[in-house]
């Protein structure tokens, strides 16, 4: 059984012709439909992670296995006494240069790390307190100390954790 397209959107299912308001008003109905049902212009690239994990899965997941595969490195590292070793040891951290310079020139200064190491980050106050958490792990850890001044730049020390 074949039904007129004009009496598909009419509010009054009815075998009779619909009058020009109604006509009018399924026209627009149709075209509400249609816009809504349109694909946006960027929905096309976005269609492949529509089956992805989330934004904030994908990262938590990726942060969560790092710090598992750094704790497991650590705990097989076990406990490190000469400074020398540390640095052999830590090779593989993402954050080697800073514990590479702090041990070579105990008492750098953080403008020092980013004027004459060429260190660019923004706070590398962050940077020693993540490898903090990793050192610990180990037997060491990063201390920082007023050179002069209390308002000067503080130096970073490596210290064995007793």
């Amino acid at each position: 059984m074949e039904q007129d397209p004009d009496l598909l959107f009419c509010k009054e299912k009815s075998t009779k012709k619909p009058n020009a308001r109604e006509r009018q008003r399924a026209e627009r109905r149709r075209k509400k439909i249609e816009q809504m049902l349109k694909a946006t212009p960027y929905a096309a690239p976005i269609f492949p992670f529509w089956n992805a994990f989330p934004r904030e899965t994908g990262q938590n997941n990726r942060r969560l296995w790092e710090r598992i595969e750094r704790k497991s490195a650590l705990s097989m590292l076990g406990p490190i006494d000469s400074l020398a070793h540390l640095v052999v040891a830590m090779g593989w951290h993402q954050y080697h240069d800073h514990l590479l310079i702090v041990a070579t020139h105990q008492g750098v200064t953080c403008p020092q790390l980013t004027d004459v190491y060429g260190l660019h980050y923004s706070n590398h106050r962050m940077i020693f307190c993540r490898l903090n958490s990793d050192l610990k792990q180990i037997g060491w850890h990063l201390v920082s100390y007023p050179l002069t001044v209390q308002n000067e730049p503080w130096g970073w020390w490596l210290e064995k954790l007793e």
